[in-house]
């Protein structure tokens, strides 16, 4: 009988932890937070979402994306995120002060996170995505 390349020829140890021959290194290495923005999450935006979260504990978002899909029952699922309506990266980060604003803030899920940001447009016709730029103006 021949066996494939792929094919164990011993059987697995029980209770022996696999061993990496060199440690994973991220591909990307990210920029530590500046002094300065540090003192503000510490200072502003990690008591603003503590309260939030404590405010709002389901998800806004579950009921917008079931209507949408047409789904009548659904489970809402506790909120473990922020999501920005008005993202930092066009309202001017932690220079301006919409990513403190809770007006602009929703408290969703992992799962419909994950979906706003893969579908903008999707995201954009339910209210949870605004585009901000020179088309879209206010």
């Amino acid at each position: 009988m021949k066996r494939s390349r792929l094919e164990r020829k011993t059987p697995l140890k029980a209770n022996k932890p696999l061993k990496a021959k060199k440690q994973l290194q991220a591909k990307k290495q990210l920029r530590p937070r500046s002094a300065k923005a540090q003192a503000l999450y510490k200072e502003k935006r990690i008591p603003l979402v503590k309260k939030l979260l404590a405010e709002r504990p389901w998800c806004e978002a579950c009921p917008l994306f079931a209507e949408l899909d047409n789904i009548q029952f659904y489970r809402v699922q506790p909120s473990v995120d922020l999501h920005e309506v008005k993202s930092r990266g066009t309202t001017g980060g932690i220079h301006s002060d919409e990513w403190l604003d809770p007006e602009n803030i929703k408290c969703v899920c992992r799962g419909c996170h994950r979906r706003i940001t893969d579908n903008p447009d999707e995201a954009e016709s339910l209210g949870l995505l605004k585009k901000v730029g020179l088309d879209n103006d206010e």
